[in-house]
């Protein structure tokens, strides 16, 4: 089958999973978005430049393309043109990668049924760059200073303290997770 015939299907069985239906509402624009960008074909049939294209696109959309009532009933490329020419704000990375996961999830609920095989699955929706990389956690934060690193250490948890108030001094140290 065709993927637009699997839809229905996988709305369903998420809807089983117990997801929010706020949830699902937000699924739904993907899923068209993606069958209007790659075409409709079987699971089998789609690349992962399908899904890199769709991602592009998906990128080039305006932040309101789903709120605002100029875009409605346009089709992606259309609304991609008006943005590009308002100059309006484009998509996040963190909402390009929100439709990159639903995509992800629909493969494996393809694969689920033998339409593709998992390693397939995989190769279409595994890393794909979706915008901007954040990096980790740790390379957006600033070093500890020495000061800081002495004034931490100086703390109670580790020169000891109130057997039950860890926050004040006193003469136990406590080598639990607060601790490490």
């Amino acid at each position: 089958p065709v993927l637009s015939k699997l839809v229905d299907g996988f709305v369903a069985w998420r809807r089983e999973c117990g997801l929010p239906e706020h949830t699902i509402a937000q699924e739904r624009p993907t899923l068209r978005c993606f069958l209007e960008i790659a075409g409709d074909k079987p699971p089998r049939d789609y690349t992962r430049s399908d899904v890199a294209t769709f991602l592009e696109n998906m990128r080039q959309l305006p932040k309101t393309y789903g709120k605002s009532p100029q875009y409605r009933d346009k089709p992606i490329f259309e609304i991609i043109a008006i943005a590009k020419e308002a100059g309006a704000p484009r998509l996040s990375a963190k909402t390009a990668k929100r439709h990159l996961s639903v995509l992800t999830r629909l493969f494996k609920y393809c694969a689920d049924r033998s339409l593709i095989s998992i390693t397939e699955a995989r190769d279409l929706t595994s890393q794909h760059e979706t915008g901007k990389k954040s990096g980790p956690a740790r390379s957006e934060r600033d070093a500890w200073t020495m000061s800081d690193l002495k004034a931490l250490f100086a703390s109670p948890v580790w020169t000891g303290c109130h057997p039950h108030y860890r926050s004040r001094p006193g003469p136990e140290i406590i080598r639990d997770g607060k601790f490490w």
